[in-house]
């Protein structure tokens, strides 16, 4: 399993939310976007709209809240299953642990933390050991 934290769909400046944990599954297989996929997308550009248009980092603030809600709502736990992205970025960090960014939608990312010490309470990093890490080298 893996554990991926954040979302680039909202400004540079915005809090990390952890997201999830999931498999990866190999790109030959066709499924359609599951609707809980869709639901996040969608409430991430909801909010992606509006804080666009906050006044003010007091509204950008509320907004970030109001999404963290929202997600929380929309995903119920932080596992998800079978979702459906391409890798955007796969390297690994100075310990050699691997480091990916899935996309799930044209401005929308999934990712591991990038350094061990933001990483420390979450545990997003994939270790080498980790099936995840190998399965990475043979699906490249």
């Amino acid at each position: 399993m893996l554990i991926i934290i954040g979302i680039a769909n909202a400004p540079s400046n915005s809090k990390s939310t952890s997201v999830a944990s999931t498999s990866i599954t190999p790109s030959n297989s066709v499924s359609a976007i599951p609707q809980v996929e869709q639901q996040f997308i969608a409430v991430l550009n909801q909010y992606a709209g509006e804080f666009g248009n906050a006044a003010n980092e007091l509204q950008q603030s509320a907004l970030r809240d109001k999404r963290r809600d929202a997600l929380g709502q929309t995903i119920g736990s932080r596992r998800i299953d079978s979702w459906r992205g391409t890798i955007a970025e796969l390297k690994t960090n100075t310990d050699g642990k691997a480091i990916l960014s899935i996309r799930i939608a044209t401005d929308i990312e999934i990712k591991t933390w990038n350094n061990a010490l933001s990483d420390i309470t979450s545990g997003t990093l994939i270790e080498k050991w980790n099936p995840v890490y190998n399965l990475s080298l043979i699906h490249i």
